[in-house]
């Protein structure tokens, strides 16, 4: 096996993520409500959230030197964040604060078997990152060994932040989600494209239910530009489709309490093994770890695995 492919012997690698920190606003029911069905909470907690906010957690605690650029509120909200990039060791110079926004929110309940549905109530403050904010983090990109762009922002900084990365050779991860309109451009843009099954068949048109209804997924994918497209299915593992192979991973068993954030967990350990230098096989088996575990615990931030837990999974 060589270097790159030794999960433990990766070198700390420079993660850039542009995103968003929304406040979860998780209440626990016996089984999700039907429309208009009333249902009794049986637990509720607010969890730091945002799938910008939860991979780069993810990927600090699997082992990368993170920074992370985007906008914050002027409340209490946005305080807890500051609070919690600083408790994890996150840069954050790149992350301003927005006096007209507020940071945003969602609400998410989550029943007995730990799946989830998410209603963001604002994208706050993340709606308000522009192009020169990218600009005045160009050196950061430049610098990193990996940027992670997501849909939580404008389309146009998405755009502007991958073409400054590209035309200093650094690859980038995209996480198609939340599935909102982008321009095609990001396609040929992006190095690899992770997306759920929802997020697969929102941009392919295709059924994805299943295994071999995702390698297609994954395949038409690549066709529209990306290197490797991956497409997670939760208790069925994943999908990983390059020009010239496939990838196929089983979920890793155990009781899932919330699969909130389990996405941005596996985003996040790919981005840091990717980063560190490790090969595509390996870096999925790692994030595939990840985002197995981060099912155990309820809400995202708090259930972002570290390191050391992951490697005990992988090599009990």
């Amino acid at each position: 096996m060589s270097e790159p492919d030794k999960i433990q012997g990766i070198r700390p690698g420079r993660v850039v993520l542009v995103g968003g920190c929304f406040m979860d606003l998780v209440m626990r029911v016996e089984r999700l409500p039907q429309a208009g069905e009333p249902v009794l909470g049986t637990s509720f907690g607010a969890f730091l959230g945002g799938k910008g906010f939860n991979q780069a957690v993810a990927a600090r605690r699997a082992g990368a030197e993170v920074a992370f650029i985007g906008r914050l509120g002027r409340d209490a909200f946005g305080k807890r964040f500051f609070a919690a990039l600083e408790r994890e060791a996150i840069e954050h110079q790149d992350l301003r604060v927005d006096g007209r926004a507020q940071t945003g929110a969602g609400m998410i309940l989550v029943d007995d078997q730990g799946e989830s549905r998410v209603v963001a109530w604002t994208w706050g403050a993340a709606a308000a990152v522009t192009v020169e904010d990218i600009a005045r983090a160009a050196k950061r990109i430049r610098d990193a060994h990996l940027l992670v762009l997501g849909l939580e922002v404008e389309p146009a900084v998405s755009v502007a932040a991958a073409r400054l990365a590209r035309n200093a050779g650094v690859r980038v991860l995209w996480n198609a989600a939340p599935p909102v309109a982008f321009p095609n451009e990001l396609f040929s843009l992006a190095d690899l494209l992770v997306v759920n099954s929802v997020e697969a068949a929102h941009l392919t048109g295709l059924p994805v239910e299943d295994r071999a209804t995702a390698r297609a997924a994954a395949n038409a994918l690549c066709r529209r530009g990306v290197a490797a497209a991956i497409v997670t299915l939760g208790a069925q593992g994943l999908v990983a489709a390059e020009r010239t192979r496939m990838h196929e991973l089983p979920a890793h068993p155990g009781r899932a309490v919330d699969a909130t954030g389990a996405g941005d967990a596996f985003c996040g350990a790919l981005a840091a093994e990717l980063a560190g230098g490790a090969n595509l096989d390996p870096a999925l088996r790692f994030a595939n770890a990840a985002g197995g575990l981060a099912v155990g615990g309820l809400g995202a931030e708090p259930s972002m695995p570290r390191r050391d837990e992951v490697l005990r999974l992988l090599n009990p």
